[in-house]
């Protein structure tokens, strides 16, 4: 089964040597024990399978003027030509790029930041000195240096450099799917650690009023810039707030139907105990680490909600890491 030639090199897909089977029931193994240990009760979960040539956005170093990645159980880099875990489109990139590098030569650029959204590929080199070359290499390959625009739902979103975007098109796509199934019509929604509004956007045509909150500046300035060219400014409103110090308040999360929350990997437990005090009737949680989803959510069962539903998405194929999305209702 193994399918890179970097393998047991770079330290990102360890379970290539397992059989695909075997590799999903480990996988389920890890979840339901992470689940079980915090209160609960599952025998077996859904896991949304993913497989190579999906991830659409990736973080590399650089060294010696060539793309790396991280080697396993080390802070070394090992030099690649490509990765078979991305979208061919950003694959086919990585020799170019190596190439682009060695031509100019500098050695201040320490990392790349590629995000693709539609058919649009962000480049970022960190840390250059070499602006006007990178812009001419941008333009001869019809890439893009910041100024993502995304299409939801018939609606334009502006997006700010190194946005955060779903590793995967297919586990956004299901995430969506989910929320807009548990949505009313009317509903008022509370969009927690928001990002720049992806899930907002899809609700627009549905819900009556939904408030983001986000820790980062130039992300709910971009919800708040798209919000407005897109003539949904008394719908969509952003509010920057770092929730890990001063989370949301049970009584305003009161006057909301819905609440969303996708916190980073380390979780968001302040901010849970608030939504878990509130009457909030339903509560969507997405989670990129298991036991901190379990940790954190296992607060809401010990205040009267219950799961509806519950996924995994293996998003991050082929790794340890596993996505989870859950659907908890009061």
């Amino acid at each position: 089964m193994v399918f890179c030639q970097y393998f047991k090199q770079c330290g990102g897909c360890i379970y290539q040597d397992l059989e695909l089977n075997d590799y999903y029931q480990l996988k389920e193994n890890f979840i339901l024990t992470s689940l079980n240990q915090n209160g609960f009760k599952l025998d077996q979960i859904t896991i949304v399978k993913t497989t190579q040539n999906q991830r659409r956005r990736c973080h590399f170093k650089v060294e010696d003027n060539q793309i790396c990645l991280t080697k396993l159980h080390s802070n070394q880099l090992v030099k690649i030509e490509n990765c078979p875990i991305l979208e061919q489109k950003i694959n086919n990139l990585i020799p170019k790029i190596n190439q682009f590098l060695r031509e100019i030569n500098d050695s201040k650029i320490t990392d790349i930041f590629i995000n693709k959204i539609d058919e649009n590929i962000e480049v970022i080199f960190e840390n250059s000195s070499s602006k006007q070359e990178i812009q001419q290499f941008l333009v001869q390959n019809n890439l893009k240096n910041g100024n993502l625009e995304a299409k939801i739902n018939d609606f334009t979103l502006k997006l700010p450099k190194k946005c955060f975007i779903q590793a995967t098109k297919l586990a956004s796509d299901f995430f969506n799917q989910i929320i807009i199934k548990n949505t009313q019509k009317n509903d008022k929604i509370l969009d927690l650690f928001s990002g720049s509004g992806f899930y907002a956007f899809n609700l627009a045509k549905i819900a009556d009023k939904i408030d983001c909150y986000e820790v980062d500046k130039s992300s709910t300035s971009s919800i708040t810039k798209s919000a407005k060219i897109n003539h949904l400014s008394n719908k969509i409103k952003s509010f920057e707030r770092n929730l890990f110090t001063n989370p949301l308040d049970f009584r305003i999360i009161d006057e909301f139907d819905l609440a969303i929350i996708n916190p980073p990997r380390l979780g968001a437990v302040s901010q849970i105990k608030q939504l878990s005090k509130s009457n909030i009737k339903t509560i969507i949680a997405i989670y990129c680490d298991v036991k901190n989803f379990a940790r954190d959510t296992k607060i809401l069962l010990e205040n009267n909600f219950y799961i509806n539903e519950i996924y995994a998405i293996d998003q991050f194929y082929m790794t340890k890491h596993i996505e989870i999305i859950a659907v908890f209702r009061k």
